[in-house]
C-alpha cells in the first residue's frame, strides 16, 4: 500500500512539473526578439505580401489594402478614409522612381520612390523588436508576442507616418502597447495602440493576408 501511495505521489509530482513547464517554462524558453527577427526576415526576403491596415484616430478612420511586390519594387494601395462621417477613396502606385496617386482617372506624381524600410510593416517590426518589454505566450494554435515601451524615436516616426496618412494632427503619444500574432511560424496580425496617459490616441491593426514565396 505504501508503495502504491509512493508511486501515485511520484506521478503527481511529475505531472505537476510537466504542467508547470508546459504553461510557463515552454513560453519563457523562447526569445521574443529572435522570433520577431526570424519572422521579419521571412517576409522581407520573400517576393512580397498582401496586407490590410485599419487605422483609427479620434475623428478619422482609414482602411488601407495593398500589395507589396519586392521582386519588382512596386507598391499598390487602396485607401478608404472616413472623416467625420464622410468617405473618400485614394489609389496609389509606387515604384523605384516615384509615388503616384490616381486623381480623376489620371496618375499624378505626389512623391519620390519607396523602399521596403519605409513600409508600415517594417516600422512595426522595428518598434516591436526595440521594445524593452516583450513577452511570448502560446494560446491554442497561435503564438503571441506582447510588447510595450515609452514612445521614443521609432515610435514617433511610425505615429507621424500614420498621422500623415490620416491628415490628422493632435497630441503626441507617451507610450505604446502591442501584440504580434503568429501562426505556423508566420506573422498574421500586429495590433498597436499609442497612448497619451491612459487614453488611446491611435490604434492600428496590420493584417498580412498572404506572402509570395
Amino acid at each position: 500500500m505504501k508503495q502504491t501511495y509512493l508511486i501515485y505521489g511520484i506521478l503527481a509530482v511529475i505531472i505537476s512539473i510537466v504542467i508547470y513547464f508546459f504553461l510557463t517554462g515552454y513560453t519563457r524558453s523562447i526569445d521574443p526578439t529572435e522570433k520577431l527577427v526570424t519572422a521579419q526576415k521571412a517576409i522581407f526576403s520573400s517576393k512580397g505580401w498582401a496586407f490590410r491596415e485599419e487605422i483609427n484616430f479620434t475623428s478619422t478612420r482609414l482602411i488601407i489594402t495593398g500589395n507589396v511586390d519586392l521582386e519588382h519594387n512596386i507598391l499598390n494601395t487602396t485607401m478608404v478614409k472616413l472623416e467625420n462621417g464622410f468617405p473618400s477613396l485614394t489609389l496609389t502606385f509606387a515604384n523605384r522612381t516615384g509615388t503616384y496617386a490616381n486623381i480623376e482617372g489620371g496618375w499624378i506624381k505626389i512623391g519620390e520612390g519607396w523602399a521596403p524600410e519605409q513600409t508600415i510593416l517594417y516600422k512595426l517590426f522595428t518598434l516591436a523588436t526595440e521594445s524593452s518589454s516583450k513577452t511570448y505566450r502560446t494560446y491554442d494554435t497561435s503564438n503571441h508576442i506582447f510588447f510595450e515601451d515609452n514612445c521614443s524615436s521609432s515610435c514617433k516616426d511610425l505615429f507621424n507616418t500614420l498621422e500623415s496618412l490620416a491628415s490628422s494632427k493632435g497630441i503626441q503619444p507617451e507610450k505604446y502597447i502591442g501584440i504580434v500574432r503568429i501562426e505556423k511560424e508566420r506573422v498574421k496580425t500586429i495590433y498597436l495602440e499609442f497612448l497619451g496617459g491612459k487614453t488611446t490616441i491611435c490604434s492600428l491593426i496590420y493584417s498580412i493576408e498572404s506572402i509570395k514565396s
